[in-house]
């Protein structure tokens, strides 16, 4: 499996999504809840309280202002059906000035 990365500077505030469309399909029923976490990495935070849209769900989170390096986010979906998915993001935290 390829994990999705992004390379963010230091400081910075952004959303990411976990698009739980296919595994929706295939399923035969949507996404009702989404839970968000870091499974390894402190270069970043998560903030706020996810939203899911169409079988995405959306999460803010901030890069740290002092720490760079590489953190794994993960989502693990609920569906209607009890079924659950887990689909993993990289944030790349690095400092620009260097």
């Amino acid at each position: 499996m390829q994990i999705p990365i992004e390379e963010l500077p230091l400081g910075v505030r952004r959303s990411v999504d976990g698009d739980f469309s296919v595994a929706s399909e295939r399923l035969g029923t949507s996404l009702s809840s989404a839970a968000w976490s870091i499974e390894e990495g402190t270069s970043v935070t998560l903030s706020g309280v996810d939203t899911i849209t169409d079988n995405i769900s959306n999460q803010f989170f901030e890069t740290s202002a002092t720490i760079t390096g590489c953190t794994l986010l993960k989502c693990k979906g609920t569906f209607a059906n009890t079924e659950e998915d887990v689909k993993f993001i990289k944030i790349d935290v690095i400092d620009p000035t260097c």
